[in-house]
């Protein structure tokens, strides 16, 4: 029976390996790779790419994408809305409402929902207030005090302390 010849290569001893951490060693070993692979060539026939560099943030000209052509051709159809376009969509579509002279007029559903909550806020609704608000501390920029009143403002101050004052005694009072 012939004896058969072992194919594998020889085993390498670990002082023959490269260290793990040692990058020196390892590019070492992949530096002939480099120096061998020839500039890919053009695809035009033009010359300035023999010299071209491949790296970080340069493909290779053959794997480009070609010009019209999209990296994502699958991707979201131009049709498609997202939530924030129908939450915007649905708030300023018109809707006809009746005013208190009972005329109706068409006004912006977000427009019809914040007299809605200004409505219960005036008859008192805690929740309604608290939203108001903070609609409107969110909507007008911080102003000084003595510019909405003409000069008036620990007086009025101390009014809207004692009223705040009393709507929460009324409230604990009925709860």
């Amino acid at each position: 029976m012939p004896k058969l010849h072992n194919t594998s290569p020889p085993a390498r001893s670990d002082a023959d390996a490269p260290a793990k951490n040692d990058t020196a060693s390892r590019s070492a070993l992949f530096r002939h790779r480099q120096q061998a692979m020839p500039a890919p060539p053009s695809p035009s026939g033009d010359s300035r790419t023999a010299d071209y560099a491949v790296g970080h943030g340069r493909p290779p000209v053959q794997t480009r994408f070609r010009p019209g052509a999209s990296g994502n051709p699958k991707g979201r159809p131009k049709g498609a809305t997202g939530l924030n376009t129908l939450v915007r969509d649905m708030m300023t579509e018109k809707m006809p409402v009746r005013t208190a002279a009972g005329v109706t007029k068409k006004m912006p559903r977000v427009e019809v929902l914040l007299r809605k909550v200004f409505e219960l806020a005036l008859k008192g609704d805690p929740r309604a207030q608290s939203q108001l608000l903070t609609l409107y501390a969110a909507a007008v920029p911080e102003a000084p005090l003595d510019t909405l009143g003409g000069g008036e403002t620990d007086d009025r101050l101390a009014e809207l302390q004692e009223l705040s004052r009393a709507f929460l005694n009324k409230a604990l009072t009925e709860n």
